[in-house]
């Protein structure tokens, strides 16, 4: 018998020794080939396969036959409720033999019963806040392969089947994870904690974010357009830190703009978005000089449902070829978390050269000339000389005319005072003083 499977009780004994075990009942009960038993009094037929709604009038059936009354707590263990025929035929053969299984029953029974086997949480779990700590039954701990607390694995060990989870809040999120990874939720802690955002507000001035929720402790992390910052953390090489304030507010400071989409990370998995509606964003105007990049901002002004806030914005790249000359050109920004643009209209001038006085030194024999941008100038003229910038000698007289600094001409090389004084531009204009 040691190497049959499944053994079927109608096969253990021949015909005549089974009948006569049936005869030492009253009740003569007929098993049937799917396990079905006939009460024979009664005429009424237990059917196996809806064992739970007739259990104790079926055990009673199979028990005045096989004498044993372990049938319930065999057919629980190992069939999760239900009483499958093969399981019974194992069952009911090791009943027969007085406790003697075959080994590869037993082997049956014991796969049978690793495969359904559910771990599950016994009672209610005892939370203690002053201690940090949630008491949690389960009903075999073989079958726990982890714990986790707010979506982290925590470690805790048994005793016995008891764990004594580490809890801060009772919001937080209990869960043990069984063997085949299916999760199983602490009774009284079995849903996790919803996380929602009601709304968020942005002070230019002071260069922070407010983000109100309903419970600032489920949020783990703020993503501000694409970049995520973890609550309580310092603040990051960009300066900007996020932070609770109470218990339904969330401040993230060192802000230069309005961030326009705002996503909440909460310690259960959950994300949860708040964004800026935008409804128009006014072009901005930018000069600059030929052969100077316009210097464009991060940030531009954008409408928004409440008024105004500033935004970041992401200019598309400019050749050098577009301010080489004057000129007008537009550049496009984006903006994140919408499609409206941004446009900056940039014009090109040429920068106007002024001059608004001249000194002559007759003892040292030069003069000096006073203008707004002495890098403007490109030639003094005297009477007919011409003196190119540079220290270059003109071709008449040999003067000569120097940049002194930023906002001075020195002309040297006079005897006397000159009348008249021309300066030439760079930009092809002349100033006469």
């Amino acid at each position: 018998m040691g190497g049959i499977k499944l053994i079927k009780p109608w096969k253990v004994f021949s015909t005549t020794a089974l009948v006569a075990v049936l005869s030492l009942c009253m009740v003569l009960p007929v098993f049937a080939a799917n396990g079905d038993i006939t009460d024979t009094t009664s005429g009424t037929v237990y059917q196996a396969s809806s064992y739970d709604s007739n259990t104790a009038t079926y055990n009673a059936l199979v028990n005045s036959i096989i004498g044993e009354k372990t049938l319930d707590q065999f057919t629980y263990e190992y069939n999760s409720n239900k009483l499958g025929f093969d399981t019974y035929s194992a069952l009911v053969t090791k009943l027969i033999n007085q406790g003697e299984t075959p080994p590869q029953a037993k082997a049956d029974a014991a796969a049978t019963m690793q495969t359904t086997s559910t771990l599950q949480i016994v009672g209610t779990p005892k939370a203690n806040l002053i201690l940090g700590n949630l008491s949690v039954t389960v009903n075999d701990a073989t079958l726990v392969s982890k714990v986790m607390v707010n979506g982290v694995q925590v470690n805790c060990t048994p005793l016995g089947n008891v764990y004594t989870v580490p809890i801060t809040y009772t919001t937080d999120y209990v869960v043990f994870v069984d063997t085949s990874g299916n999760n199983v939720f602490a009774s009284g802690f079995a849903q996790a904690p919803i996380l929602t955002a009601s709304g968020m507000s942005y002070s230019n001035l002071l260069g922070f974010l407010s983000v109100v929720v309903n419970n600032s402790s489920l949020v783990k992390t703020v993503t501000l357009d694409g970049v995520s910052y973890t609550i309580g953390a310092a603040a990051g090489a960009d300066g900007i830190q996020a932070s609770v304030v109470d218990s339904t507010h969330i401040k993230v400071t060192g802000l230069s703009a309005d961030p326009v989409i705002v996503s909440l990370l909460s310690t259960s998995g959950t994300t949860v978005t708040v964004s800026e509606t935008i409804s128009t964003v006014p072009p901005i105007s930018i000069t600059t000089t030929p052969g100077t990049a316009p210097v464009l901002p991060a940030t531009v002004t954008a409408y928004i449902s409440n008024g105004t806030t500033t935004v970041a914005v992401n200019w598309a790249n400019i050749s050098s070829s577009q301010y080489s000359s004057a000129g007008t050109f537009s550049v496009i920004g984006t903006i994140y978390g919408t499609n409206i643009q941004a446009i900056a209209n940039v014009t090109v001038t040429a920068p106007i050269l002024t001059a608004t006085s001249i000194v002559y030194n007759g003892l040292l024999e030069f003069e000096s000339v006073t203008v707004n941008d002495s890098s403007l100038v490109k030639s003094v003229t005297i009477g007919t000389d011409i003196c190119p910038i540079g220290g270059v000698a003109s071709s008449v007289n040999g003067y000569t005319a120097t940049v002194t600094d930023s906002t001075h001409i020195k002309i040297t090389g006079l005897s006397s005072a000159p009348g008249i004084v021309s300066l030439l531009s760079t930009s092809g204009t002349t100033v006469t003083i």
